[in-house]
């Protein structure tokens, strides 16, 4: 086999494992995905039916004029279709903590010349007491 095959199915395998090392650790501590990552949040699970991006929409019951904030919208996996659904007759916000996974919803709004508002939100941690 020529090395070429060895190195591109290494690459393959590394792209797997950091996508499961990142899963498993983004359940254990409070993980935003790297904006570097977004391709991932895309991609529709083929192994669920009911989070997949066209079953979530119709499950919205979404209605042209209405308001919409799509909070930890990520690369814009929703934030786009929903503003398709409303046909131009309503607002969309899109809000995240990463400004580069805002400057990739806000790019593809533009290829699809739609106007999307977007807010960054400043973090804060509220002190839960345990037990309440």
């Amino acid at each position: 086999m020529p090395i070429s095959i060895y190195i591109i199915l290494g690459l393959i395998f590394l792209l797997i494992a950091l996508s499961f090392l990142w899963r498993y650790s983004s359940r254990r501590v409070s993980l935003p995905c790297p904006s570097w990552l977004s391709w991932m949040v895309e991609l529709d699970n083929p192994f669920t039916k009911t989070n997949r991006t066209h079953v979530i929409i119709e499950n919205l019951q979404l209605e042209p004029g209405m308001s919409v904030l799509d909070a930890d919208c990520g690369p814009g996996r929703l934030t786009i279709p929903i503003a398709i659904k409303l046909e131009n007759h309503g607002t969309v916000t899109a809000m995240d903590i990463q400004a580069d996974m805002l400057r990739k919803v806000q790019k593809k709004a533009h290829l699809k010349c739609m106007e999307i508002m977007k807010h960054q939100p400043k973090i804060i941690r509220i002190p839960i007491k345990s037990n309440a």
